[in-house]
């Protein structure tokens, strides 16, 4: 088994669960997906847990996993899509609407968009060389007391605020985001807790040799 990830954070926290766990047949690589440096044919299965959103270069990343995948090799992608969360960007367009922030929208919607829908993936995967099996779709709702809760979540804090904060002008970004939070509070206490839809897609797909 092999696990690869750019962040040191994440793959030296990798490493210390190996070691404790008594570990033998993992190997962690510290790169970027794209520049991975394993032979040509030897991985049988390829497995991506949200990912492709995330990833700066995707075709890049999947013309590498392509090239290092057997004939036939199996690749299991897990991606949010277009809807996740929903009611926070419901609640972040009014504010900044309210907050005669309305020039910020465009940058907000450029964010909202930039989720996988399933048609975008399936199109990603078949332009480098991946012929999708099945596409199997749910959603899952995270629950947060209040918005304080929400802003002041390590995963939150770590994957998501520096780009909600990247949206709005360095100026205003204490006031926006302590009105956010007054307004997301607010909610949570009308519906007794701030709920996020998060719609997932889980995508089998096969590498297809070229003819």
């Amino acid at each position: 088994m092999i696990a690869v990830d750019n962040s040191k954070a994440a793959t030296n926290h990798l490493r210390w669960k190996i070691e404790r766990l008594g570990l033998d047949n993992v190997e962690v690589i510290d790169s970027d997906a794209e520049a991975i440096d394993l032979p040509r044919n030897t991985v049988d299965v390829i497995v991506s847990n949200l990912g492709i959103n995330n990833f700066e270069h995707p075709d890049a990343v999947l013309a590498a996993c392509h090239r290092v995948a057997k004939s036939d090799a199996r690749m299991l992608i897990t991606s949010n899509l277009v809807g996740h969360m929903v009611e926070f960007y419901e609640i972040f367009r009014s504010t900044l609407i309210e907050m005669d922030l309305t020039v910020c929208l465009p940058e907000l919607e450029a964010h909202i968009s930039h989720r996988a829908t399933i048609d975008s993936i399936r199109t990603l995967l078949q332009r480098n060389g991946f012929h999708v099996l099945e596409i199997k779709t749910a959603a899952f709702r995270s629950r947060f007391s209040d918005g304080s809760s929400l802003l002041r979540h390590h995963f939150i804090r770590l994957g998501f605020l520096p780009a909600w904060k990247a949206i709005v002008p360095d100026r205003a970004a204490e006031e926006v985001f302590t009105t956010l939070e007054g307004t997301l509070n607010a909610h949570a206490a009308q519906h007794g807790e701030l709920t996020l839809t998060i719609p997932m897609a889980l995508v089998e797909a096969q590498k297809v040799d070229p003819q």
